[in-house]
């Protein structure tokens, strides 16, 4: 059988999973360039992050494991301590470990056979179902020109803004949760001692009316454990059609964005001001986080929840943020996306019927939204 599925995190778990039941898969990414941008900087792998990792036999270590809690006020001090065990990494390592495992990206496998696999540069523009109930995709490829598809399963794991969701149902639509998040890591060699020691092994927080900060330590950028980064994420009120947040989403260059300020883009401007906002309402070791940060990036925090993720007859699946866009605070968009392929792949091992597939992920989902917006920060 011949499957479509999207691109990124999502669409390689799903992508492995069928391959790994025998089945011909191409993966379409709308990014141009085979280098994309390290989405997301510092993720939590949880437990279905682990378990397929493990199943699809992933080798190496590409995980932090933290072992404790630390609350900050203000000045800094610790308030409350616990001992919890969560681990993390980094978007590009799993990126990375994911792509070898689907087609030997950095591996062994030939450039023209991941061409074939994995495609950048493709848009889906519609798709519908012929009489023999297979699936014609409409898209435009990597040089623009249009071309079609048959495939017996499309895949829409293209994330919280996704396409095949947008088609199927238009009516759903991402809503701003009224904040966003400012986001970067910085090598812990760039930062003091002191701040380096708190966050080792350790996920930080801080809370105040209005505003949350969290950190914690990812692998280094060379993709290893003996290098270390330092993850954080910030969350600042940003009132819906202020200048403020106009001039927040308006790039550098002049391009304003709708969700994503991506690393390097952000107004100069608009970082300095940031970094002196920093420092006077973040506790100092988060202060030193944002200053040292070379290159920080912003995203508007998004919901979005699809009523359903099978379609015509389970020939069409949405999976990961596609039918769910979880707020970070929950640390489970990945795990997520997970998830929801382990259940497509008992699906179509037979192992549930459809709408067993239907129920399990969209009660996970909508759970874990909830839990999302309860975490949130208001104005």
């Amino acid at each position: 059988m011949r499957h479509k599925t999207g691109g990124s995190l999502s669409g390689l778990f799903a992508g492995i999973a069928l391959q790994r039941l025998g089945h011909d898969v191409q993966i379409m990414e709308c990014t141009s360039s085979p280098s994309l941008p390290a989405r997301g900087a510092g993720i939590v792998c949880g437990a279905h992050v682990k378990a397929f990792l493990d199943k699809a036999g992933a080798s190496g270590d590409l995980r932090v494991v933290n072992t404790r809690r630390l609350h900050i006020d203000a000045a800094g001090a610790v308030v409350h301590s616990e001992e919890r065990r969560q681990e993390t990494t980094s978007w590009s390592l799993l990126y990375a470990m994911l792509r070898c495992l689907f087609d030997g990206h950095r591996g062994t496998a030939s450039p023209a056979s991941r061409a074939r696999l994995y495609r950048y540069g493709c848009k889906v523009t519609a798709f519908a179902q012929t009489e023999h109930k297979a699936i014609e995709v409409c898209f435009t490829n990597e040089h623009g020109v249009s071309e079609t598809a048959l495939v017996n399963l499309l895949v829409g794991a293209d994330g919280a803004n996704s396409t095949i969701r947008r088609l199927l149902l238009p009516a759903v639509q991402p809503q701003y949760a009224g904040y966003v998040a400012w986001r970067g890591t910085v090598p812990a060699t760039h930062v003091s001692p002191a701040v380096a020691l708190m966050c080792r092994d350790t996920l930080c927080f801080f809370s105040a009316p209005g505003v949350q900060m969290v950190a914690y330590t990812i692998p280094g950028d060379d993709g290893t454990l003996e290098t270390r980064c330092l993850n954080w994420v910030w969350y600042v009120h940003y009132e819906e059609g202020s200048a403020r947040l106009s001039r927040l989403m308006t790039a550098g260059d002049g391009r304003r964005h709708h969700v994503t300020v991506p690393v390097g883009r952000l107004s100069s401007a608009v970082v300095e001001r940031q970094r002196l906002v920093a420092n006077h309402t973040l506790p100092p070791q988060f202060a030193e986080l944002v200053q040292q940060t070379a290159s920080p990036f912003v995203q508007r925090i998004m919901d979005v929840l699809a009523p359903q993720s099978v379609f015509l007859d389970g020939r069409i699946l949405l999976v990961g943020d596609a039918v769910a866009g979880l707020r970070p605070h929950t640390g489970s968009s990945t795990d997520q996306a997970a998830f929801h392929v382990s259940k497509m792949g008992d699906y179509l091992r037979g192992l549930i019927d459809m709408d067993r597939l239907q129920h399990d992920i969209m009660d996970y989902s909508s759970n874990m939204a909830l839990v999302g917006r309860s975490l949130g920060i208001t104005g």
